[in-house]
């Protein structure tokens, strides 16, 4: 486990270890999801999103809970095209195509509070463990030097990044019956994107690796089951 990871795990465990007088009982379970991106798609070109959770409620009272998860998350990828032409690139045989693969593991704090008897509030804080690869395929030619041949730079490559980044939630949750139950929340989802720059489009003719952080507004929709 990353050690920041290592360290939410250890905050949240302190944090339920000072409920024991209070939790009335603790509800197991696991949720499946998915979701769509409200905010920008570009990095990915695609808005849809799945993933799932394990789930631990620390009851407190009949309508109140401090929630525990263990999660995972993926934003779905397309491949689209990146090529960026020059007065230097011949465009009928240059071509290159990316695709922006993501997918997470975190933790998630948060508390809960009843609307009605079967309806309640929800929100709380989440540490994610992102990676995120960049998928580049295709070719680049470059026209030639006088008296000169072309040079085609190949694209095969997947440059990746990681790291940890804070995100939160808010929504809805619905206790259908003793066992089953179904949710929508708001995400704020956030990660580091790298970004892979040919050697063909810089001046000195070396490719390079960067990284932006990227932030995602995510409307998420669950139905899960207590063990």
């Amino acid at each position: 486990m990353h050690p920041t990871l290592k360290v939410a795990s250890l905050a949240a465990a302190m944090v339920l270890g000072a409920f024991p007088s209070y939790a009335q009982g603790i509800d197991l379970g696991m949720k499946f999801g998915a979701g769509t991106v409200l905010n920008t798609a570009d990095e990915q070109h695609s808005r849809a999103t799945i993933g799932f959770a394990l789930t631990s409620d620390f009851k407190l009272g009949e309508s109140k809970a401090i929630t525990l998860e263990a999660r995972y998350r993926t934003i779905r990828a397309d491949f689209y095209e990146a090529t960026k032409l020059s007065t230097t690139i011949v465009p009928s045989s240059s071509v290159d195509m990316r695709r922006n693969r993501v997918e997470s593991i975190g933790l998630a704090l948060g508390y809960r509070a009843g609307i009605t008897q079967d309806l309640f509030w929800q929100a709380g804080a989440s540490l994610d463990h992102s990676s995120a690869a960049q998928e580049v395929l295709g070719q680049i030619t470059l026209l030639p030097a006088p008296g000169g041949t072309a040079k085609v730079e190949g694209l095969n490559t997947t440059p990746g990044k990681t790291g940890v980044m804070p995100g939160a939630y808010a929504g809805l949750h619905f206790k259908a019956n003793k066992s089953f139950f179904v949710e929508s929340n708001v995400v704020y989802y956030a990660f580091k994107q790298a970004e892979y720059t040919p050697a063909s489009y810089t001046a000195d003719y070396k490719a390079k690796v960067d990284s932006k952080n990227v932030s995602k507004v995510i409307l998420e929709f669950n139905a899960g089951f207590r063990f």
